[in-house]
């Protein structure tokens, strides 16, 4: 299927997690012709792996805009077709479409910096007081935009309690 490379112009780089979570969608064997959606996607790795995987619908969603430039200029490198758009993941819910694979490495650090007001690339890990700003969320929103046989893959951390 080939490597995905990425570039992380000023944004924060795939870490320890986000490698984590690329083996996790490997080994899930995301089906051929799938529709994905990975929200938090950052550079796009996870994104541009379910592309390289055989997802033939791709979307990936960011609030950070240069986040989403950089997903952008790493899916037309890897010559993938990733559709990258600025928003907040639970504006995917007004789309009403169903995926078949979902994918998230959302801040999941404990901070006691309001996240609304975090600036640079802390954005990235500040998820609240107790870190789980974001992840209770998106396990709430999973059942409405999973199709019946989908699957989430969501990077969590012991530091959140879980």
């Amino acid at each position: 299927m080939g490597t995905v490379l990425v570039k992380a112009w000023g944004v924060y780089g795939p870490q320890g997690d986000s490698l984590l979570l690329q083996e996790a969608l490997h080994r899930a064997s995301v089906p051929s012709g799938a529709h994905a959606l990975d929200v938090c996607t950052g550079t796009g790795l996870i994104a541009l792996t379910a592309a390289r995987l055989g997802a033939v619908r791709v979307r990936a969603v960011d609030t950070c805009y240069r986040a989403v430039l950089t997903a952008r200029c790493n899916a037309w490198l890897n010559r993938l077709p990733v559709h990258v758009e600025h928003g907040d993941f639970r504006s995917c819910l007004t789309h009403r479409q169903r995926y078949d694979v979902i994918t998230a490495n959302p801040p999941y650090v404990p901070c006691p910096v309001d996240a609304d007001h975090e600036r640079g690339r802390a954005r990235a890990w500040n998820a609240g007081l107790d870190g789980r700003r974001y992840l209770d969320q998106l396990c709430a929103m999973a059942p409405h935009l999973l199709t019946a046989e989908g699957m989430l893959l969501i990077v969590h951390s012991a530091l959140c309690g879980p």
